[in-house]
């Protein structure tokens, strides 16, 4: 809550801003979360998209030619993309199964060309940072 009171006379003009501190915090750690859900999804929606390499006998799918999105082939990858929003000052975005059942999205990512975590980023970028200098706007109405 915003308050201004006038000084004697008129001269000064005292404004205190309760929780300014705490509402801008929630309100970023809300955005961060929007922001994970959009790239989770985003990024789930690349791996959907039609893929231009080889369609290997006993795969289900064509897979990804280099510069391409890694194809789903068992969903595993798919499935463990995912954000964690620490706080109001980080959100982590990524495959989370290194030790998990898809390791490989990290490899896929680095090693074969297969960008799925950096497109998303880069495909985002506008939004996101629309949608953390709103929820900051919101904040300090």
């Amino acid at each position: 809550m915003i308050r201004m009171k006038s000084g004697s006379q008129n001269r000064r003009t005292f404004i205190r801003i309760d929780n300014l501190d705490k509402n801008l915090r929630r309100a970023i750690h809300g955005a961060l979360c929007e922001i994970g859900q959009s790239h989770k999804v985003h990024c789930r929606h690349l791996f959907r998209k039609m893929k231009s390499g080889i369609h290997h006998p006993g795969l289900p799918n064509r897979s990804s030619a280099p510069g391409e999105p890694p194809a789903t082939q068992s969903g595993e990858l798919s499935r463990h993309v995912g954000y964690i929003a620490s706080g109001s000052n980080q959100m982590e975005f990524g495959d989370k199964s290194q030790q998990g059942k898809a390791p490989y999205g990290r490899f896929l990512e680095l090693n074969m060309d297969r960008p799925h975590i950096s497109q998303t980023v880069k495909d985002q970028y506008k939004d996101t940072y629309t949608s953390l200098t709103d929820a900051m706007n919101r904040a300090l109405e």
